[in-house]
C-alpha cells in the first residue's frame, strides 16, 4: 500500500509541475499577443530599421570610395 501511495504522490507532483508550466505558457502567450506588446515590438523593429537605414546612408559614400580606390589599385578603370 505504501508503494501505491508513493506512486500517487509522484503523479500528483508531476501534475502540479505540468500545471505550473501550462500557466506560465498561457501567461506568456497572453502577453505576446496583447496589443501593447505587439505595438512595442513594432516600434522597436521600426526603430532598429530606421537606425540601420541611417547608418547605411551615412557610411555608403565612404565604402563606395574605398571600393573605387581598391579597384583602381588593382588596375580597373573607374569613372
Amino acid at each position: 500500500m505504501r508503494k501505491m501511495d508513493d506512486k500517487i504522490d509522484e503523479i500528483l507532483d508531476l501534475l502540479k509541475s505540468q500545471n505550473e508550466m501550462i500557466k506560465d505558457i498561457h501567461d506568456y502567450v497572453k502577453e505576446v499577443t496583447s496589443e501593447k506588446y505587439i505595438g512595442e515590438s513594432r516600434m522597436t523593429n521600426f526603430s532598429i530599421n530606421l537606425a540601420a537605414d541611417i547608418l547605411t546612408e551615412a557610411i555608403s559614400p565612404k565604402i563606395k570610395g574605398m571600393m573605387v580606390d581598391l579597384l583602381k589599385k588593382q588596375g580597373w578603370k573607374t569613372e
